[in-house]
C-alpha cells in the first residue's frame, strides 16, 4: 500500500475547490487530436487498460471521430471539446477500459466518485454496466478474467443509462480507501449474467452499448483527513506526529486537536493528546493508557468545526512507560586472545527485544551472546537497539582484546652437578608477569630466576 503525501496551506481566511484526485478528468488536455478510433494514448495520462477506448475530440471532426458527430451519435462536451467513448458490455464478452494514474489516495478516507454519461445515439442497447474500479498494482487483464476485478463503485443501482439528450446523466457514488490507490479503472467490469441490458427497435450499425464518459472526479467528502500517523506500535508517554489533510482550507484562527480513543476504539470519551494551529500536530501518548492494540486517532478543528473520520490504521499501545525502561548491558572485557566473550544483559522488562552488531560483521538477536575463541578482530565498539512497544533504545559498549607473544625460554644447559642453573624468559609484550614451574616443586615468578 502506498502513502501520500500532500502540502497544503491551512491557514489562509478563504476556501478553495476539493481536489480533483483526477488530472484530466475532462480529457481536454492531448499531445495530438486523433485520427481514428481506439486512440485514447492521444489524450494526456489516459489509456486502455483492456480493449481499445477511443478518444473523441472536436479537434478532429474532419476525421469523423470529432465532437458533436462522430460514428456512434452525435454529443456536444459536457464541458470544453472532448470526451471518452467505450463499449461497456458484449454478449460476446468484450469490454473497453480506460485508464490512467491517480493522485494517491488516502486509506481511511471517505470519497465521492462522479462522472458524466451519455448512451450514444446509434447504440441499439443500453445497460447498468458502469463501474470505478481503483488500484495500486494490477496483473495482466483479459477479455477472459476481466470480471474478477471488483470496482469500489459501482453505479448499477441507478439503472439503465439510456438517455442520449445534450444533458448528460450525472453518476455519483462513495466509497472508503482501504489503501492509497494510484490508478483509476473506467468501464464495463461486471459478467454478463449480472448486467442488465435494454433493447432498442431502430436499425443502427452499433449494436452493443456504447457510452460517452465526461467530467471524472474523485474528492474526499469529510474536509478534514488524517493524511499520516508517525508511528503506530506505541509506548505510553511516546511522542507522535499526526499530519492532517483538508478538504478546504479554514480560517486563520483555527485549531486542530489530535484526539485519542479507547482500546477498544471507541471516542465515547476522547483523550485530547495535542493541539496545533498547523496542519502536523505533535502528540503525546498518556502515560496511564492501558495495553490494547485497538486504539483509534481522530482530529477535530475548531473554525469552521467538523471531526475527521478516525485514521485508518489500528493504533497498538504498550502498557509500559517508555520512560521506566532500564537497559543494562555489559560484557567481561577485557579479555586475551582465545577466551570467550560474554554480554550480560540486565535490562527490564524482560519483553525487550534486541539487535547486535559489531566488528567482524557481528549481528545477531540475542538478549545475551557470547562469542569463543576471540581474535583481535573482534575488538571494538557493539551497538545493542533494544526495541519495546515500537520504542527505541541505544546503547555501545567497547570489547578490549589483548593479543600476547609467546614468551622464549633459555637456560645454561647442560652443566654439571653442583653448578647454577640460570633460567631466562622474554616476551615482545610489554607489561607482562611470569610464572615458572619444574622438577622438584620448583616455582618462581621472576623474569630470570
Amino acid at each position: 500500500m502506498r502513502k501520500a503525501t500532500y502540502i497544503l496551506f491551512l491557514l489562509l481566511p478563504l476556501f478553495a475547490s476539493a481536489q480533483n484526485h483526477v488530472p484530466n478528468g475532462d480529457f481536454e488536455y492531448y499531445s495530438n487530436c486523433p485520427t481514428s478510433l481506439s486512440q485514447l494514448t492521444r489524450c494526456t495520462g489516459w489509456s486502455s487498460l483492456l480493449g481499445s477506448a477511443d478518444y473523441i475530440h472536436s479537434c478532429a471532426s474532419s476525421s469523423g471521430i470529432g465532437v458533436p458527430y462522430n460514428p456512434f451519435g452525435h454529443q456536444y462536451a459536457l464541458s470544453g471539446s472532448a470526451y471518452l467513448g467505450v463499449y461497456v458490455y458484449s454478449p460476446i464478452g468484450v469490454r473497453e477500459l480506460a485508464t490512467r494514474n491517480i493522485t494517491p489516495l488516502i486509506p481511511g478516507a471517505s470519497y465521492e466518485v462522479s462522472l458524466s454519461v451519455s448512451l450514444g445515439n446509434n447504440s441499439k442497447k443500453a445497460t447498468d454496466n458502469i463501474s470505478v474500479f481503483f488500484f495500486d498494482t494490477l496483473g495482466n487483464i483479459t477479455n477472459s478474467n476481466y470480471h474478477t476485478l471488483a470496482p469500489q463503485v459501482s453505479f448499477q443501482n441507478q439503472g439503465v443509462i439510456t438517455d442520449t439528450s445534450s444533458s448528460w446523466t450525472r453518476l455519483v457514488g462513495y466509497f472508503v480507501a482501504d489503501s492509497a490507490y494510484d490508478n483509476i479503472v473506467v468501464g464495463g467490469f461486471f459478467h454478463d449474467s449480472n448486467v442488465t441490458t435494454q433493447q432498442f427497435t431502430f436499425n443502427s450499425p452499433i449494436v452493443d452499448p456504447y457510452y460517452y464518459i465526461d467530467s471524472i472526479v474523485v474528492i474526499p467528502t469529510s474536509n478534514l483527513i488524517i493524511q499520516s500517523v508517525s508511528d503506530t506500535i506505541l509506548c505510553a508517554n511516546d511522542t507522535i506526529s499526526v499530519s492532517i489533510f483538508s478538504k478546504y482550507l479554514l480560517n486563520s484562527n483555527n485549531t486542530f486537536t489530535a484526539q485519542l480513543s479507547d482500546a477498544n476504539g471507541s471516542f465515547s470519551n476522547p483523550i485530547n493528546i495535542g493541539t496545533s494551529i498547523n496542519d502536523t500536530i505533535e502528540c503525546i501518548i498518556p502515560g496511564t493508557a492501558p495495553v490494547g492494540s485497538g486504539y483509534k486517532i481522530r482530529v477535530t478543528s475548531t473554525n469552521s468545526a467538523d471531526t475527521s473520520d478516525p485514521y485508518y490504521y489500528d493504533i497498538s499501545i504498550g502498557n509500559l512507560n517508555s520512560t521506566n525502561v532500564s537497559i543494562q548491558l555489559s560484557s567481561n572485557s577485557p579479555l586475551c586472545e582465545g577466551e570467550t566473550l560474554n554480554f550480560t544483559n540486565s535490562s527490564s522488562p524482560t519483553t525487550l527485544t534486541n539487535s547486535w552488531a559489531g566488528p567482524n560483521s557481528f549481528a545477531t538477536s540475542l538478549a545475551a551472546p557470547s562469542i569463543p575463541n576471540v581474535t583481535p578482530a573482534n575488538a571494538g565498539n557493539y551497538y545493542v537497539t533494544t526495541y519495546l512497544h515500537g520504542c527505541e533504545f541505544k546503547d555501545t559498549l567497547q570489547v578490549q582484546i589483548t593479543t600476547l607473544a609467546k614468551p622464549t625460554a633459555a637456560s645454561n644447559t647442560p652443566i654439571c652437578e653442583y653448578d647454577t642453573l640460570s633460567l631466562q624468559a622474554n616476551s615482545t609484550t610489554s607489561g607482562v608477569s611470569y610464572n615458572w614451574s619444574g622438577p622438584n616443586g620448583f616455582n618462581s615468578n621472576q623474569q630470570n630466576p
